[in-house]
């Protein structure tokens, strides 16, 4: 799934009516008005450097609390998973490398809004970077999810 998203933004929590997914704790949007707000400021603004577009996607991340859960047929099956990795108050989404795209110093993950929105495929590449990244950065708050987008 290649997309020319840079940024995702949802529900604001550091007194703003929006902020970054990155730093909000991936906290969406309430409402479509909300949405619809976020979106007629943006475009309000001359300046602020936009992308040639502002889309609405929707997502659909189910976390694994625990390892335990990874074994839920859910994970299991999935073709679409990622790391959600929090670190220095920073939330990131986290997907699969692909050649000439930003990765993650040597862990062989890119984060979403780098690689074009490419998840992981199989439960057993995102344990692997999961392991990886956990080791590189010295933190254990990575957790592993399932992740669907759809436009509109």
């Amino acid at each position: 799934m290649q997309n020319g998203i840079n940024e995702f933004f949802g529900k604001g929590v550091n007194q703003a009516d929006f902020e970054n997914i990155s730093s909000n704790g991936i906290i969406p949007f309430e409402s479509l008005e909300d949405l619809l707000l976020a979106i007629s400021y943006f475009r309000a603004k001359r300046n602020i450097v936009l992308a040639e577009r502002i889309e609405r996607i929707w997502l659909k991340i189910v976390i694994a609390e625990s390892s335990d859960e990874l074994d839920n047929p859910q994970f299991i099956r999935s073709k679409s998973l990622i790391l959600i990795w929090t670190s220095e108050e920073q939330t990131k989404l986290v997907g699969q490398p692909v050649e000439g795209r930003p990765i993650l110093g040597h862990v062989p993950a890119a984060c979403l809004v780098d690689n074009g929105i490419q998840a992981f495929d199989s439960l057993d590449r995102v344990k692997r970077a999961s392991f990886e990244l956990s080791r590189q950065s010295g933190t254990t708050d990575i957790k592993i999810a399932t992740f669907q987008m759809k436009k509109g």
